[in-house]
């Protein structure tokens, strides 16, 4: 009957694909990913072709390109920069190490749009372990120590360009002076589910706008967990803040959402400062060069939002945020003023993050 014969053929078809598909697969590469493009540059290892140095083949790539580093040569003891739109790829976070041996300024100069960042362990740079001066960068799963400062974002030149979009989620920084600083404008950011610890600040935004600050472990820090400096809108939200000196300090900043995070045993939680002259004098000092995006998004003299924190106290009563304004900063001997805001609904117990 013609229906056998059509069932036969299939049989036979579904036979013959069977035996083909496993002659046209391959193993995947374990240095493949998704989210890349353009060709494969290999450092290290032992493949044909490959590059022994980590410069090279950053300097033999062109835009979306990936150049994966092996960690068989590590530690790699080279100063980066990476001028193209390419990513750079550890094989193992722990074990692919950029060593700067504490006689490198910086290891790896970020100065193009779109880089990524990922797998690597980078330390021992006497200045940054980490300089971004680009839009679009992510760094992410790497682990960042022993510097003066972790991860600068920054711009060399022209003070007033803003940084955009910076993406930093799931790393670990330790042992700096700053884990990461915002030096100038940096906006419009994400820092994520990092663990920042053992250093003297944590995050330091300065004059940086509607960042989110979220799902961040800051612990033992000697100095603070974050300063957040003559900006405005950044949200800081579920972070837990642990075992630091000071938390979290908002100092001269307007409209930040501080919500829902966790705050155990600091030596003080949270701290803020209101400087009406400071600040009327970083608008001044704005407006002198024209600068337009301080203008607009820059209000003095605003306050935080503080909602739904856990602050290790009793949380039937709203929990008080003691601050202090200086009202002439060319009198620095006079007192200064205390001021208090509050946290109105403080959470129970400890968010889980």
């Amino acid at each position: 009957m013609e229906w056998k014969k059509i069932i036969a053929l299939c049989v036979i078809l579904l036979f013959i694909g069977t035996c083909i598909i496993p002659t046209n697969a391959q193993n995947a590469n374990k240095s493949s990913s998704p989210n890349t493009r353009g060709n494969w540059l290999y450092v290290g290892g032992s493949g044909p072709g490959n590059y022994t140095r980590i410069q090279d083949a950053i300097n033999a790539s062109t835009d979306g390109d990936t150049v994966f580093v092996y960690d068989d040569d590590a530690p790699y003891h080279e100063q980066l920069t990476i001028n193209k739109t390419i990513s750079l790829i550890g094989e193992s976070m722990p074990t692919t190490v950029i060593d700067g041996n504490k006689t490198l300024a910086f290891i790896i100069f970020v100065f193009a749009n779109g880089v990524q960042i990922r797998n690597l362990t980078i330390r021992n740079a006497t200045s940054a372990d980490v300089v971004v001066c680009r839009d679009d960068v992510t760094i992410m799963q790497t682990s960042i120590s022993d510097a003066n400062m972790g991860i600068d974002i920054k711009v060399f030149w022209l003070p007033y360009v803003q940084r955009e979009r910076i993406s930093l989620p799931e790393n670990h920084i330790s042992h700096t002076y700053f884990g990461i600083i915002t030096s100038y404008y940096c906006n419009n950011s994400t820092f994520q589910g990092n663990t920042i610890e053992d250093n003297q600040y944590g995050i330091v935004l300065y004059s940086s706008f509607h960042n989110t600050i979220l799902l961040n472990t800051l612990r033992n820090n000697s100095k603070e967990g974050i300063l957040d400096s003559y900006g405005a809108d950044n949200s800081i939200m579920q972070n837990t803040f642990e075992d630091n000196t000071q938390g979290l300090e908002i100092n001269c900043s307007y409209a930040d959402h501080v919500e829902r995070n966790t705050f155990l045993r600091n030596a003080k939680h949270a701290g803020f400062a209101k400087l009406p002259c400071w600040e009327c004098d970083h608008l001044f000092e704005a407006r002198h060069f024209k600068e337009s995006y301080i203008l607009t998004n820059y209000h003095a003299f605003g306050s935080t939002t503080w909602d739904a924190n856990y602050w290790n106290a009793s949380p039937t009563h709203p929990y008080l945020i003691q601050g202090w304004s200086l009202y002439q900063s060319r009198f620095p001997r006079l007192p200064r003023v205390p001021r208090v805001e509050a946290d109105w609904h403080p959470a129970q117990e400890p968010y889980d993050i």
